[in-house]
This record gives C-alpha cells, structure tokens and sequence, in this order.
C-alpha cells in the first residue's frame, strides 16, 4: 500500500513539473509561428527602373539659410501619376553634415517640401520615391549659394 502511495506522489509531482512546461513549449511554438507568419506576409520592395523622376527648385538660385520649396514630379512605368507613393531625400555636403528631406504629396504626381539649407556648397545626394512594394531613386545635387 505504500508503495503505492509513493507512486501516486510520484506521478502527481512529476504532473505539477510537465504541465508547466508543456504549455510554456506551446507558447513558444505560437509566438514563433507568428513571427514566421508575419515575415512571410512582408514582400520586400522591388527596385523600378521604368519610371521617371524628376525635381526642381521653385525659387532660383538656391541660397542658404532661405526658405526653399523643392518639387518631386514622380511617373510609374506607364507614364501614369504615382499619386499613393511616399518622396525623400536625403543630403550631403562636404562636411559631411546631413539632410533629410521628406515630400508631401500635393495632386497628381507632384510631391514638395519645404526647407532651409544651412550651408553654401554643394550638396549631394538622392531621391527616393516608394509606392506599391516599388522603389525607384535618383541622384540629386544642387549648388546652394550664399545669402
């Protein structure tokens, strides 16, 4: 009858230890089956060099320390407007001082923005249009003059 009793013990204590475990194996089992699903679902962006991308400054010259408003004018690969896309730039200069510049999309094709260029010099750098899981980049340069 001992015996017997031990055994329960036994088992009883060893149930206490593998439930515990058993569920702690099935969250993680979950939690990575999530992360599998979710990478899955992310379709990595496909570089376009079909499309057409081209920007310009509204006030001419360029000056530093002014307020300036630059324009994208973005076309997919069929000449049609990219209208759901998102517009940035990213520049340079030879002090390597740094530049983001992010486009709001206006109508049709035509992105702007709006900024101060700090520095005289030459400024370079490139122009990155998203839409659709695309992107397509160009490179940008620009002389900003003194004021």
């Amino acid at each position: 009858m001992e015996k017997n009793n031990e055994e329960k013990k036994l088992v009883q204590s060893s149930t206490v230890i593998v439930i515990p475990i058993l569920i702690m194996l099935s969250i993680i089992v979950f939690n990575i089956s999530q992360i599998l699903q979710i990478s899955h679902n992310e379709s990595p962006r496909q570089f376009s060099n079909e499309v057409s991308i081209q920007w310009s400054a509204r006030e001419l010259p360029i000056t530093s320390n002014r307020p300036i408003t630059l324009h994208v004018i973005a076309l997919d690969e069929k000449g049609g407007w990219i209208t759901d896309g998102e517009a940035r730039a990213v520049l340079t200069n030879k002090h390597n001082e740094e530049i983001t510049l992010n486009f709001y999309h206006v109508e049709d094709g035509l992105y702007e923005t709006v900024t101060m260029i700090p520095n005289q010099g030459e400024w370079r750098g490139g122009i990155e249009v998203v839409w659709n899981n695309k992107y397509s980049t160009i490179p940008l340069q620009m002389e900003v003059l003194p004021n």
